[in-house]
């Protein structure tokens, strides 16, 4: 009898949140995406204009990972989207006479979204600044690589209105510098003009900082300053994709003495394997959400794979079926954890399975 893997479940511990029972199947069919048993979450921002930070009514904001999603700004160019809550999420917008960008991967955790803007070039703006950094378009006027760019803004905008933003006027902090991980070549920052500018080696008032020509992955920026402290983002890159992690999104001021997570608050039990060797279970306990994703190996041969797809906080059980021919066998378990700021803690358990009777 070969290995076999089965579906398994996600179950939720803490009381206030509890949903009784199955959650998710994690070996989903093909194409299937697994669901989330958490109550949905809204992501609500403005569209606007690059070139005049005018609001663009009429625009239809969609998510990357969730097609059937979408919302339409108002007037005002306001949106407010409803999206699966412990689910990454990429946004952005599609406007008459404007090029669509991308905002930075987000991890929906149990809070709504604010703030979540998009700030779309026209046609004409987008085909300069593409000639000014020399990227090359395809014939669906996209980069052939990915470009990502983000600013360095100032704390003083990040609980406003978009009216405040923009009447604030130049929002970016300067003498700041960018790096991503993994590592990319040096970024190139905009001047106080609002043009990227190769002689500058940190930034201007503006704030602005861009990469072009990154490889398909998945990255975080970071910021950092003498005197000023930056949250970081995540970006999904893939050819023909801008990323614009948007003011006050992206690279933005932390206030004096806020917290930075840098931590994973989760831990693994010891995994169980039942009397005739037939299962086993690894159960995950999480203080926040979590993304586990564990992988079985018999020696240096990985044996199975468990990715269910989704943060969830309490309690998860990654399950896997044995075959026969494990009996008696070493095996080891290898757990990585994730949470919404992109930490990681990769947790190793190994386990012997029982001789059957």
């Amino acid at each position: 009898m070969d290995f076999v893997i089965t579906a398994s479940t996600l179950r939720r511990a803490a009381a206030p949140l509890a949903i009784i029972g199955s959650l998710l199947a994690l070996a989903a069919p093909s194409g299937a995406a697994p669901r989330s048993p958490l109550p949905p979450v809204h992501v609500r921002g403005t569209v606007y204009t690059f070139d005049n930070q005018e609001p663009i009514p009429g625009a239809t904001v969609r998510v990357v990972q969730f097609p059937g999603l979408s919302a339409t700004t108002g007037p005002d160019g306001t949106y407010d989207l409803a999206v699966p809550d412990g689910r990454e999420i990429t946004l952005y917008a599609e406007a008459a006479g404007h090029h669509a960008l991308h905002t930075q991967t987000f991890v929906t955790h149990g809070r709504d979204l604010e703030h979540v803007n998009h700030q779309d070039p026209t046609t004409g703006t987008y085909h300069a600044l593409a000639g000014l950094m020399s990227v090359q378009l395809d014939a669906n006027d996209n980069p052939t690589e990915c470009v990502v760019v983000s600013t360095f803004s100032t704390m003083n905008v990040r609980d406003v209105s978009f009216q405040q933003f923009v009447d604030y006027g130049a929002h970016g902090v300067a003498g700041a510098t960018a790096y991503a991980t993994p590592s990319l070549p040096s970024p190139v920052y905009f001047n106080e003009s609002v043009i990227p500018d190769r002689t500058r080696t940190e930034s201007s008032v503006d704030g602005g900082v861009i990469w072009t020509h990154v490889p398909a992955g998945t990255y975080r920026f970071h910021g950092q300053s003498p005197n000023t402290r930056f949250a970081s983002f995540r970006a999904d890159c893939e050819p023909g994709r801008v990323v614009n992690a948007n003011p006050p999104q992206g690279l933005y001021e932390l206030r004096p003495g806020e917290a930075v997570d840098s931590t994973v608050d989760a831990k693994l039990a010891k995994p169980r394997v039942n009397r005739k060797g037939s299962s086993l279970k690894a159960k995950v306990k999480g203080g926040e959400y979590v993304s586990a994703v564990g992988d079985l190996f018999k020696g240096r041969k990985r044996i199975a794979h468990r990715d269910p797809g989704i943060y969830l906080p309490g309690a998860q059980t990654l399950n896997y079926r044995l075959g026969e021919k494990l009996a008696g066998r070493k095996l080891r378990l290898v757990v990585t954890l994730t949470d919404p700021e992109g930490n990681t803690k990769v947790l190793r358990r190994k386990v012997r399975v029982p001789v059957r009777r």
